[in-house]
């Protein structure tokens, strides 16, 4: 069977969600573009990827069958795919925290960046595969990989990625999603107020939060902070 994306793999670059952009544009179809380091690259907020010893960067531009209204899943859709590709490339569980950041313990080993822009949607991820000396709350994944390794898990979580997105957006693997999510039982600080339990969430992506007048559901920007919870089973202040 024909792979379903074009592959450009590169050692350095500025923005891989950029050239994945750029070439989906260009040819039409689905494409991958994978980089060992990248130098102007972007996560959520704006905010740089971290610089490992060994990365990978990757991104994977598409055209969705999904309806726009939907398109807000696919960044939880695509945290769940890597989680999954790392538990079976590298054989390392790792954790959610919603919406897309990947853990280890309580440390931030990768993240994932969805863009949209005239119907093309690019889907970025950043892995610190191997990091020796790393910041506080940050970690690697393995002791050692290699190339080969790399492109095994780039072409996992960009096979993974596009098979379920030619199904039903309803049916996007939400029960694997919330295994794995940490978020789960924390306290969110939310910008109209807080705290707020998350208890759940919902096929829509946004994360559901139980507040002393009520059960919320939140999306990402809404969210500030996530800590250990301090609300009482009965909704209450503690």
């Amino acid at each position: 069977m024909d792979t379903p994306y074009v592959i450009e793999r590169r050692k350095r670059v500025e923005s891989t969600q950029d050239i994945a952009r750029t070439l989906a544009e260009s040819c039409g179809g689905n494409v991958l573009v994978t980089a060992d380091e990248q130098v102007a690259g972007r996560g959520r907020s704006g905010n740089p990827w971290w610089q490992a010893d060994s990365n990978l960067f990757m991104s994977l531009a598409f055209r969705p069958r999904w309806p726009v209204a939907t398109w807000g899943r696919i960044p939880l859709v695509v945290g769940g795919v890597v989680a999954d590709a790392i538990d079976e490339v590298l054989e390392v569980a790792v954790g959610l925290k919603w919406p897309n950041d990947i853990l280890i313990d309580t440390n931030k080993v990768g993240g994932v960046l969805v863009e949209a822009k005239d119907g093309v949607v690019v889907a970025g991820c950043g892995l610190n595969l191997t990091w020796v000396d790393p910041p506080s709350g940050a970690a690697g994944i393995v002791d050692t990989t290699t190339e080969e390794t790399k492109n095994r898990l780039a072409d996992s979580i960009a096979g993974r990625t596009l098979a379920i997105l030619q199904g039903d957006p309803d049916s996007w693997p939400l029960a694997a999603y919330k295994i794995r999510c940490v978020t789960l039982g924390e306290q969110v600080t939310w910008h109209r107020g807080g705290p707020a339990a998350a208890i759940d969430v919902l096929v829509t992506g946004e994360l559901l939060v139980r507040t002393v007048t009520g059960d919320v559901p939140l999306v990402a920007s809404e969210v500030r902070h996530v800590r250990a919870a301090t609300l009482l089973r009965d909704g209450s202040d503690s």
